[in-house]
C-alpha cells in the first residue's frame, strides 16, 4: 500500500485524463514491428483454503501467482500467450528479485519474430516489484547482450494507479471464478491445476533466481545521478546504440516528451 500511495502523489487529474485517452492506443496497438507484454501479480491465495470456522485456528501460508501476457488487450487469452509463474511464501519471497527473474526467464525463452523492432512492457508502478532500478537494469542487460539484433528499443510504461486494467487482470478473473467454486484447497497442486487450464505454467523454484541489486550496484549509477527524476517517471525508453551501450530516456508525462537520452552506467562500465 505504501508504494501505491507514494506513486499516487505524482498523479494529477490531467494525468488520469491523458492516460484514459492513451490507454487504448498503448494497450490496443497492433503495429507489426511492436511486441507488447503486460504482467502483474494476482492477489495471494491462502493455503489451506478452508471454510471460515475450520481455518480460524489453522496456520495458513500464501500461494503466489505472477502472470505475463503477450499481445494487446484485444488478444485472446490462452496457453500460447499467457505465462504463469507460481511459488509459495515457504519457498521464496514475493519481491523484486523473484519478479525480475521471472520476466528475465520469459525473455530468454521467447522467440521474437524478425519484424519486431520494439518490445513494449506495461505493468503497475509498484516500486518493490516492477518500478525499480533492477527491472530497468535487467531489461537493459537483455537488450544489450541477449536480445535479437532486430530489436532496437524497449519501452516500459507504468499506468496511472487505480486506472490500470490490463490483460493479466482478465486472466486473474477467470482463475478466481474457478477457485471460488472450490470450498477446500489443501495443496499447491490444486491451484496449479487451475493455472494450467489458462496458461503455460512454470514453477519459480525451477528457474534461476538472481540477486539483481547485487548484480547492478557496481555498474548502474544511483538514480539521483540519472538525467531525469526516477520516481516521477511514467515511461522509460531503452535504446541500443551502435557501440553496444544502452541509452535511457525517462518521461514524466504520458503525452509530451523531453526526449533526452543518457547513460545510466558508471564510468567505463
Amino acid at each position: 500500500m505504501a508504494s501505491a500511495n507514494h506513486s499516487a502523489a505524482f498523479v494529477s487529474p490531467d494525468d488520469k485524463t491523458v492516460w484514459r485517452f492513451l490507454a487504448r492506443h498503448i494497450l490496443q496497438d497492433e503495429d507489426e514491428t511492436l511486441k507488447t507484454i503486460t504482467f502483474d501479480c494476482q492477489k495471494n491465495q491462502p493455503l489451506p483454503k478452508l471454510p471460515d470456522q475450520s481455518a480460524y485456528f489453522s496456520r495458513q501460508f500464501n500461494f503466489y501467482h505472477f502472470a505475463i501476457v503477450e499481445g494487446n488487450s484485444k488478444a485472446q487469452l490462452n496457453k500460447e500467450n499467457v505465462y504463469s509463474y507460481y511459488w509459495t511464501e515457504i519457498n521464496q519471497k514475493k519481491g523484486g528479485n523473484e519478479i525480475i527473474s521471472a520476466v528475465y526467464h520469459y525473455l530468454q525463452q521467447t522467440i521474437f519474430q524478425e519484424q519486431i523492432k520494439i518490445l513494449r512492457v506495461v505493468c503497475d508502478g509498484c516500486s518493490a516489484q516492477n518500478k525499480n532500478t533492477g527491472m530497468v537494469a535487467m531489461l537493459g542487460k537483455w537488450l544489450c547482450c541477449e536480445a535479437p539484433r532486430h530489436i532496437k528499443k524497449v519501452e516500459i510504461i507504468y499506468p496511472v494507479v487505480g486506472h490500470s486494467f490490463i490483460p493479466p487482470d482478465r486472466v486473474f478473473a477467470k482463475i478466481e471464478k474457478t477457485i471460488r467454486k472450490k470450498e477446500v484447497v489443501t495443496s499447491p497442486t490444486e491451484y496449479v491445476s487451475v493455472l494450467e487450464e489458462n496458461a503455460t505454467v512454470t514453477d519459480l523454484s525451477k528457474i534461476a533466481l538472481y540477486d539483481w541489486k547485487k548484480g547492478y550496484e557496481n555498474i548502474i549509477k544511483p538514480t539521483t545521478s540519472w538525467n531525469f527524476p526516477f520516481m516521477k517517471t511514467k515511461r522509460f525508453f531503452l535504446t541500443r546504440t551502435k557501440t553496444e551501450n544502452i541509452l535511457v530516456q525517462g518521461e514524466i508525462h504520458y503525452k509530451s516528451e523531453i526526449n533526452t537520452k543518457g547513460l545510466i552506467t558508471k564510468n567505463k562500465k
